[in-house]
């Protein structure tokens, strides 16, 4: 079987580092069509390259971010089109970022937008059964196959530490994008400041640190900013943390996910406290992270528990990574994914 990956993607971004690794542990030739430069022009060099490509695949992928890319693939070439609808524009940038206004024109191009990549579609690819039914409430009859995002094994894994730090090292990361909550987590540092043994840790981008110590009102001496860091680099700072925090947010989308974050902190053997909500109990169970609501006062509460009861933090980290072992792997997500493909093909 041999795939077109498709789109204007970014192949280190971890859902299409997964899978591109998963499928190809599982025999999948894989051939990526992919245009990594910016503006309009992006569009007409991407088309050329599918052209050259002359049809000589069973399968087109278009890879997340999908978006425009599947009215391309539709156009442009013949074979079944499998999208992964990873990332709804309407919700993210209306709903979620807040961004675009709701009555705007461009909120309602992006809900065309979005429309057209479910429908256009011979498969569609979700993460969570509650993005299915997000979807499926735009397209109703269209077939969604969930593969959930999992964590990239060579890259995030329990490495030796040769120093061992004092206190707790409570560690975040991400872009801070609204269904993060970080603003909850900066009155979490502030409710926790009193406590000498508790260390937080914000790695993400360094041109937004400046708002983050804004809305402190000062540099705490319990906080870490680190600027966004190789995957390499992130794999260190997650092993020599004792906390990894999910997310936080107060959207609708923000209780659709399981982040990336949560999978590689789990990957590395790290307790997890994260927001509850229908996604991550899909996968995971109060049995194997630390599920709270929302509010930063329960997000402070849960790390104080975990601060103080070791046995508690190992045996959340070990049965969660049981977890993962079973249903988060690349190959096992690659495996899905060829099954997916082989079906389409038969049709």
């Amino acid at each position: 079987m041999k795939v077109c990956w498709f789109g204007c993607y970014d192949s280190d971004y971890a859902r299409n580092q997964i899978l591109l690794h998963g499928l190809r542990l599982n025999g999948v030739d894989v051939i990526e069509c992919n245009e990594t430069s910016i503006g309009w022009r992006r569009y007409p060099r991407l088309i050329k390259k599918l052209h050259e490509l002359k049809n000589q695949y069973d399968i087109i992928y278009c890879a997340f971010p999908a978006g425009y890319f599947v009215t391309i693939a539709w156009l442009f070439q013949k074979k079944p089109i499998v999208v992964d609808a990873f990332f709804p524009m309407h919700d993210a940038y209306v709903h979620d970022r807040k961004v675009v206004s709701k009555w705007s024109l461009y909120a309602l191009w992006l809900s065309v937008v979005d429309r057209l990549t479910v429908s256009l579609a011979d498969r569609v690819i979700v993460d969570t059964k509650q993005h299915a039914l997000y979807w499926k409430r735009i397209v109703p009859k269209q077939h969604y196959e969930l593969i959930p995002v999992g964590a990239e094994t060579r890259i995030y894994h329990q490495i030796d530490l040769a120093d061992k730090h004092e206190g707790i090292i409570v560690t975040f990361h991400g872009t801070y994008i609204p269904l993060q909550g970080v603003p909850n987590l900066i009155e979490v540092t502030k409710l926790l400041k009193s406590d000498d043994k508790i260390k937080f840790r914000f790695i993400g981008p360094k041109a937004l640190h400046a708002a983050i110590v804004e809305q402190l009102g000062s540099n705490p001496k319990n906080i870490e900013l680190l600027p966004w860091l190789s995957q390499t680099e992130l794999n260190q700072r997650l092993n020599e943390s004792d906390i990894i925090l999910g997310i936080f947010g107060q959207s609708e989308k923000a209780k659709r996910v399981i982040p990336n974050k949560v999978f590689q902190g789990i990957a590395v053997k790290k307790p997890i406290i994260t927001m509850d909500s229908p996604a991550i109990r899909e996968v995971f169970s109060e049995k194997d992270v630390m599920l709270v609501g929302n509010k930063s006062e329960e997000i402070a509460a849960a790390i104080k528990e975990l601060s103080h009861n070791s046995e508690l933090c190992a045996k959340l980290a070990n049965s969660a990574y049981e977890k993962l072992q079973k249903v988060g792997l690349p190959e096992m997500l690659g495996q899905r994914l060829k099954e997916v493909f082989s079906r389409l093909s038969s049709v």
